[in-house]
């Protein structure tokens, strides 16, 4: 989220709604899958899961439906974890590949120091201490690069500072019986009570 100088240059709204997409992305639903047990697949637990980014704070909410309390806490639970499993997965990848390139620049840098001593001892003193103070000051520059990168992505981690399981509900969303019943019953009474008074009315 941040570049070199340490400024935030990504709304972080922006990144709080990319990273729902990716929590509704199949790779997290498919390590979801995994996680419980693999009794729905990927695209069947995305239709029994909702991921809603917050407008106000960095926060996602996920919202799983199943047969029962429990399963669907189980379901909201993996596609957390699998989310956080993703992230954690792609900034090792990235800081991998950063490494990388800077370590092959490292040895290109190290290459030019030693030309830079060769011109230095053939008598080119000027032109091999040019290069060799130049190159050393990349090479410092580099490894503090490398530090910095290894020690962002451990404390990065999967980018959560907080999670808050789901628990099994009191009750459930639906059906409520009850609570059908009683919306029911409101309504069956409506055509009666309505009756007598357009009949009032006509009269």
């Amino acid at each position: 989220v941040f570049d070199d100088t340490g400024v935030n240059f990504l709304d972080p709204s922006r990144y709080v709604r990319n990273q729902a997409e990716l929590a509704r992305s199949a790779t997290v639903m498919g390590e979801a899958s995994t996680g419980v047990g693999g009794r729905l697949n990927a695209e069947d637990l995305a239709n029994q899961v909702e991921v809603r980014p917050s407008v106000d704070l960095d926060l996602l909410t996920i919202t799983a439906s199943d047969r029962t309390g429990a399963g669907a806490a189980e379901l909201a639970n993996a596609v957390a974890d699998a989310y956080q499993e993703v992230v954690e997965q792609q900034v090792q990848t990235r800081t991998a590949a950063s490494l990388s390139e800077l370590r092959q620049q490292r040895v290109q840098l190290e290459e030019a120091v030693d030309d830079a001593e060769d011109q230095i001892a053939a008598g080119e003193i000027a032109t091999g201490t040019s290069a060799r103070d130049g190159a050393l000051q990349q090479l410092v520059s580099i490894n503090n690069r490398i530090d910095q990168i290894a020690v962002d992505a451990s404390l990065f981690g999967a980018g959560v500072d907080l999670v808050e399981a789901a628990l099994v509900p009191p009750f459930p969303a639906s059906p409520q019986p009850l609570r059908n019943a009683a919306l029911a019953s409101v309504l069956g009474s409506l055509p009666a009570a309505g009756r007598p008074r357009w009949r009032g009315g006509g009269d």
